[in-house]
């Protein structure tokens, strides 16, 4: 069993985008900016479904060298 703790700063949501980050397993859902509203299903789906294979992808083209700029 799986257990989650949510500490809120205020007693309701404002519905506003918020930047958000994570670690570890199915942190690729949370990059950038997202609706308050959204970070919860995306939890869901974390902790309720497999995502080791995106988390490889993700570490795999972490490796990968892009440019910084085009043509170089």
């Amino acid at each position: 069993m799986r257990r989650l703790a949510v500490g809120f700063r205020t007693g309701d949501h404002t519905g506003s985008s918020v930047p958000i980050t994570a670690e570890g397993s199915g942190a690729f859902l949370f990059t950038g900016y997202m609706d308050e509203s959204d970070i919860f299903f995306k939890m869901a789906f974390a902790i309720s479904s497999d995502t080791t294979d995106a988390d490889k992808l993700v570490d795999t083209l972490s490796g990968v060298k892009f440019p910084k700029t085009f043509g170089k």
